[in-house]
């Protein structure tokens, strides 16, 4: 079991961020599906120099794929892509490679995984070989660090105030319901003026 501990200190000795990805898919890709294990193929890309020199080969696939911002901050948080690429019907796919091309912009490096690869079989011969493929961008790890002084400062002012803010209404508050009541004696004096001479 993991648990994470928290200390809340007025002083913070180590902070930490996580940062996520400007990612955007530049809606350019290469698809190979291989046919049979001795070579065959088809492909299709949307380079049309790769295209031209793929004629035998290549088939024109339904591409339909969108980015969302699932947590509304401004940024692509996933891809969901589905390919269609039209088959004969003697033929069958026993592997698919596809390549996706993006912009990612990030301070450090990140490695994408396949950790949820899922193959159905049993196409009808007048259907195409579908590829449905949800890619998610996820925040990079949390990043640990020193903050600096003028951090420091503000941070310990924030909480320095908000602890004064709130003494110093309950002790006026306590203030005005003793002189008010009279709990404690008093003696109000009035300075007189002195003659003059």
């Amino acid at each position: 079991m993991k648990y994470v501990r928290l200390h809340f200190r007025f002083w913070k000795k180590i902070e930490s961020f996580s940062e996520q990805p400007d990612v955007n898919f530049k809606y350019e890709m290469l698809l190979i599906l291989d046919t049979s294990l001795d070579g065959d193929y088809v492909t299709w890309s949307t380079y049309q120099n790769y295209n031209q020199l793929q004629m035998e080969k290549l088939r024109v696939p339904v591409v339909k794929a969108k980015e969302n911002d699932v947590n509304g901050d401004g940024r692509n948080d996933e891809l969901d892509l589905a390919i269609e690429m039209p088959l004969l019907d003697a033929e069958k796919v026993y592997g698919v490679k596809l390549i996706l091309i993006y912009d990612y912009l990030l301070t450090v490096t990140t490695v994408l995984s396949n950790t949820y690869a899922l193959w159905k079989t049993g196409r009808s011969a007048q259907d195409p070989f579908r590829v449905n493929a949800l890619v998610r961008y996820k925040e990079e790890k949390i990043i640990l660090y020193s903050p600096g002084f003028w951090q420091l400062i503000k941070g310990g002012w924030i909480q320095y105030v908000a602890i004064l803010v709130v003494f110093w209404f309950v002790f006026t508050k306590i203030k005005i319901f003793i002189f008010q009541n009279q709990i404690v004696t008093t003696v109000v004096e009035r300075p007189s003026k002195q003659k003059s001479q």
